[in-house]
């Protein structure tokens, strides 16, 4: 605006509690700008009650470069990309990064490509763009590819954390590799379901069993192509998703990826047969 201050509109799920007192990177179009973002609001020294009481929105935020208005319209366009800064930091048995969902999915595919001995099946691994808004790359690249079967990669929560009663945790984390029964985008196919049980119980890869309530995976739109598509998610459990520290373990990572590659290697002997 005229003194400014950047408005944004979100891209993917933004929760505002999660937005507060931020680091950004502005992309402007002569270089990286840093900026800090932040809620319209009064500080908690002058906060009415009223004012403590009030819901954040994403409409709420701003972000302040510290520059001359004129400079900032110069060099900052409508549509400019605003990112969190975050390193990529070891926790203890886990590592923590902002946008490890979906990073880690991609880190998964490759590895689990690289360590399969043999393939069963023609094989695609595919990276998609646009799930957080609507999957839709998953729903091109599947239109060109018309797979037998997809198996979607994505994180999904552990809220195995202070607060939250146990039965509400979806995954743990350090549990194992998460096999996805089904999610508000799709319901995985129950002959995969088994394949992958039987492949880690045969395999003693440490893995269990996911029911997300809401949310959903690239497999919700492979699964409308050509007909139907079987399909499955197999899931990284994920602390703090949607935040820029999510964190995961080392242990469930690598379990999803010999979890995948295990399928890769014999997995044409699921059995997709009607159910």
């Amino acid at each position: 605006d005229d003194k400014g201050w950047l408005r944004l509109v979100p891209l993917g799920g933004h929760n505002p509690r999660n937005m507060v007192a931020q680091r950004v990177v502005v992309c402007g179009n002569k270089g990286d700008l840093p900026g800090l973002l932040y809620p319209g609001v009064r500080p908690p020294h002058i906060a009415t009650a009223e004012d403590l009481r009030k819901e954040l929105k994403v409409s709420d935020f701003f972000v302040d470069l510290c520059l001359p208005p004129a400079r900032v319209k110069k060099e900052v366009e409508p549509g400019t990309m605003v990112v969190i800064e975050r390193e990529f930091a070891e926790i203890g048995a886990g590592v923590s990064c902002k946008a490890m969902d979906n990073r880690v999915a991609m880190y998964v595919m490759i590895k689990a490509m690289q360590a399969a001995k043999s393939f069963d099946f023609d094989t695609y691994a595919v990276a998609t763009t646009q799930e957080e808004v609507g999957l839709r790359g998953a729903g091109a690249s599947a239109a060109g590819v018309a797979p037998d079967v997809g198996i979607a990669l994505d994180t999904t929560l552990a809220v195995d954390i202070p607060g939250v009663p146990d039965h509400e945790k979806v995954t743990a984390l350090g549990a194992g590799a998460a096999i996805k029964l089904m999610d508000s985008a799709s319901i995985s196919h129950s002959g995969l379901v088994a394949c992958f049980r039987e492949l880690a119980t045969k395999r003693k890869i440490k893995h269990q069993l996911e029911i997300l309530p809401r949310g959903g995976t690239d497999a919700g739109a492979i699964q409308k192509v050509h007909g139907g598509v079987p399909v499955i998610t197999l899931s990284i459990p994920t602390r703090y998703i949607h935040t820029s520290i999510e964190l995961v373990h080392r242990q469930d990572v690598a379990a999803v990826v010999k979890l995948l590659a295990a399928f890769i290697e014999e997995g044409a002997a699921a059995d997709l047969g009607l159910v």
